[in-house]
């Protein structure tokens, strides 16, 4: 097995320089040969969950859509069909329509998508459907004390075969929709005690249908109830194909952060709506999740922000432009198509008020495509995602983002220090691993035995593994070079301090004792007292193995950096960790901490992404903010063997003037606005 090297990497950028990029034209769907939704790069989403009482259609107009589709320019608009409450917006024929139709509002928008040649995608309620389990109690999913759920179907009874693919069928036959975004499916699952599910288990596995998570056969009775659910998907994607071939289906949220498994599905393309609070952040984890996984994919940002609490509850509040761009733009430079969710009115229009925000935004994207969309990532920096140990907290439900706490904060630690970094899930580490120099495990605990020793020969081999956390680092602590004083403990309260040269942050959570052996190095110090003073152990070292190195963090530095408790020292102790760990970059970044940066190749050309990360996302009271200061100057040195010819800054195609010393090319970037891209030219 061969590991990383960085004349290989460096290879792979060197392998992406190329010529200038031959044109900036807006690409525009075509009428007579639209886009596939699965290569669709731009798309709006629209849907309200229709309720019992609404009456459809009173003041839905074509030339409200016509209006849309001729400024935006989309490649596709997904509208409401039958949203959680399981009542069908349009008069179905199968399944429970809304009581009063003025006009079938489907209709109206499948006869001007098809004159714009716009692919026509329904947002359907797959196993969330209220109506079903009221009116079939037979159809519920059970819990465990055999209570019938009132949201939620079970995935081994009758409600796919007899309810959700007949009702497919029929939007298919009836309105010639082009595909399906099937959503409240993996991650409104839950147990399913039902008595199919239950009988299942018991003759397929020989084991009894745990009571609690802590009987012993709770495991694989989760993961007899994620068998269960892909079964189901599987099942009405195959019948929606072989009914309609050509028709494209997903399952929302498949195969992302909450389902990190490998593909098994014969779904079409992958998708998730972003939560619609501090989103730049969720759409740089939830895009490095689905990037890897090797399906056409795409994220959706909500227009508006809320929060759930019972302080913020029912208060919604549009986003500006500058948020949605943000957004857009971590996205779009991670190699994604992009969508947008804007609410319907409940009687189906759309909100004509927001067509000139939502064109904006559409030509911000088109700007961008010819340099983004389907580019792949140049490795430096992974982190991994551990389904073995992920999977072991039964805490987070069974297909959720739930658990990733931790992923998500180190993640971010490394955004935030200008670090390009990808998310490698364990099924992608045989073929993928040797292609990066550095990889972090992100304080999983009890990650399995063969993933830990993929781990530990990729150090052996020359690769560079850092491990992050207290519970973590102990289960690599033989080959750290440490010696372990006590079990790992929690912090009481106001006693836990990192301390990064002559910075403290406070911390809470989990933290390990350790004294370094001789051959051992050592960086920044645990403070009990509020003084650097005070040192009591070290924050994290670095030894030797083998050809490559292995360093540990021993505080739960994700966890507190996501949590609540951010800070810049947090942010300079990563960066110092990867400065030992990554001597000679590809990219360095000077001038501003709030940039995010993305490595990248496309059709033989390299380009460098940097997105501003500034605003107040972070804040969640704060709902809409509509000013985005510009970053000052930046300073970007860009390691290669031979001197680029140019530098051009994209989408605006100006060259940029740079200098050349010691195999980096240094140049100097006017402030970023929200996202610019350096095309790097041979």
């Amino acid at each position: 097995m061969k590991y990383f090297s960085y004349v290989a990497v460096l290879g792979l950028l060197l392998a992406g320089l190329a010529q200038p990029t031959p044109g900036l034209g807006q690409t525009k769907p075509n009428p007579d040969q639209p886009r596939l939704r699965s290569e669709g790069f731009l798309g709006f989403h629209f849907d309200f969950h229709a309720s019992r009482g609404d009456t459809i259609g009173t003041t839905v107009t074509a030339q409200a859509l016509d209006s849309l589709l001729t400024w935006a320019k989309p490649d596709y608009i997904q509208v409401d069909c039958k949203g959680h409450p399981g009542i069908a917006s349009y008069p179905a024929r199968v399944g429970y329509p809304a009581a009063f139709f003025q006009q079938d509002a489907l209709k109206i928008y499948r006869e001007v998508t098809k004159r714009h040649g716009v692919r026509l995608v329904v947002h359907f309620s797959g196993v969330w459907d209220n109506e079903a389990v009221l009116l079939h109690p037979d159809w519920a999913r059970r819990d465990e004390n055999g209570q019938a759920d009132k949201q939620k179907t079970s995935t081994v009874g009758d409600y796919g075969r007899a309810h959700l693919i007949p009702q497919l069928k029929e939007l298919i036959d009836r309105y010639q929709i082009d595909a399906a975004w099937v959503d409240g499916d993996c991650w409104a699952i839950q147990p399913d005690y039902s008595p199919r599910m239950v009988e299942l288990f018991n003759q397929e596995t020989g084991l009894t249908a745990p009571k609690a998570k802590t009987d012993s056969t709770y495991f694989a009775w989760t993961e007899f109830n994620r068998k269960q659910f892909r079964q189901f998907v599987r099942q009405y994607t195959d019948s929606v194909h072989r009914h309609r071939p050509g028709f494209q289906i997903t399952s929302n949220w498949a195969f992302s952060s909450m389902m990190p498994e490998p593909v098994d599905l014969p779904l079409d393309f992958l998708s998730g709506d972003l939560a619609p609070g501090n989103s730049v952040y969720s759409a740089g984890f939830q895009a490095r999740c689905l990037a890897g996984q090797g399906l056409p994919w795409d994220l959706m940002a909500w227009a508006f922000s809320r929060n759930w609490d019972a302080a913020h509850h029912g208060v919604h509040t549009d986003k500006s432009l500058v948020q949605l761009q943000q957004e857009a733009a971590q996205v779009l430079a991670l190699g994604g198509g992009f969508q947008s969710y804007w609410s319907q009115a409940h009687d189906a229009s759309l909100p004509a008020y927001a067509f000139k925000r939502m064109t904006e935004l559409a030509q911000f994207c088109r700007a961008r495509e010819v340099f983004c969309h389907k580019a792949e990532m140049i490795p430096q920096v992974a982190v991994l995602y551990s389904a073995s140990a992920w999977k072991k907290d039964f805490s987070h439900g069974l297909y959720t983002d739930g658990g990733t706490e931790s992923l998500q904060g180190v993640l971010a630690a490394l955004l935030d220090a200008q670090v390009p970094v990808e998310v490698l899930m364990e099924h992608h580490l045989l073929s993928r691993l040797a292609n990066y120099p550095v990889l972090v495990v992100p304080e999983w605990s009890g990650i399995s035995e063969p993933v830990k020793q993929q781990l530990l020969l990729y150090a052996r081999n020359g690769g560079h593994l850092l491990v992050v956390g207290a519970k973590a680092a102990a289960d690599f602590a033989p080959q750290l070079g440490v010696q372990v004083l006590r079990p790992a403990y929690q912090f009481a309260d106001f006693a836990g301090h990192l301390a990064w040269g002559d910075h403290l942050a406070g911390l809470r959570g989990w933290h390990l004792p350790v004294r370094a052996y001789a051959g051992t190095r050592t960086w920044g110090q645990v403070t009990h007292p509020r003084d650097v003073r005070f040192a009591t152990w070290p924050l994290a070292s670095l030894a030797p193995y083998g050809q490559g190195q292995m360093g540990a963090v021993y505080v739960d530095l994700g966890r507190n950096y996501h949590g609540g408790f951010k800070a810049a020292a947090m942010r300079q102790a990563i960066q110092g960790l990867l400065a030992e760990l990554l001597p000679r970059p590809i990219l360095q970044v000077q001038g501003s901490s709030l940039v995010h940066t993305v490595l990248a190749r496309k059709n033989g050309r390299a380009y460098v992404h940097l997105l501003n990360t500034g605003g107040q996302h972070h804040d969640r009271n704060v709902y809409s903010y509509d000013e985005l200061p510009p970053t000052p100057p930046l300073t970007v040195s860009i390691l290669a063997n031979e001197k680029p010819q140019q530098i051009i800054q994209q989408p605006e195609n100006r060259p940029l003037e740079f200098t050349w010393e010691n195999g980096r090319a240094t140049v100097k970037v006017p402030p970023v606005a929200v996202h610019v891209i350096l095309e790097v030219v041979k």
